[in-house]
């Protein structure tokens, strides 16, 4: 047996500080935008794509900043919903926690209608080989 099989503690605590999930949080804005936009949004704008992302980064930190300044103050957990919940009582924070239930599957909905009424099925444009029975 192995001594994580045994029971010991080794002394880790299981904590997520400030620091890393602030920084998870940057790396998933990131990874999502470097991965995602970049193309739609230089064929849209052109040269203009790069002001773009700099005024969207000014606004979302500000964003940012509200939600660190606002997390400080409130001491529960439940992010906005809490926020909201804390400011203006349980029954504003439940209708925006519904608003934002209901639309976030509206989204999800409107994406995936917009998926199947396009030409290709929403599909990358160059084939994708995967491997299947045949090729093994």
């Amino acid at each position: 047996m192995s001594s994580t099989d045994t029971g010991t503690n080794e002394g880790l605590v299981r904590v997520i500080g400030a620091r890393a999930l602030g920084l998870s949080v940057v790396n998933l804005v990131l990874g999502a935008g470097i991965f995602a936009l970049p193309g739609r949004v230089a064929a849209e704008l052109g040269a203009a794509a790069i002001i773009a992302y700099l005024l969207c980064s000014i606004v979302l930190a500000l964003v940012f900043l509200c939600f660190a300044e606002v997390g400080s103050r409130v001491s529960r957990s439940g992010g906005a919903h809490a926020y909201i919940e804390e400011a203006f009582g349980p029954s504003v924070g439940f209708v925006v926690w519904t608003g934002v239930r209901f639309g976030r599957r509206s989204a999800s909905q409107v994406t995936d209608s917009r998926k199947l009424r396009s030409p290709n099925g929403g599909q990358c444009s160059t084939p994708v080989h995967s491997a299947n029975a045949e090729s093994i």
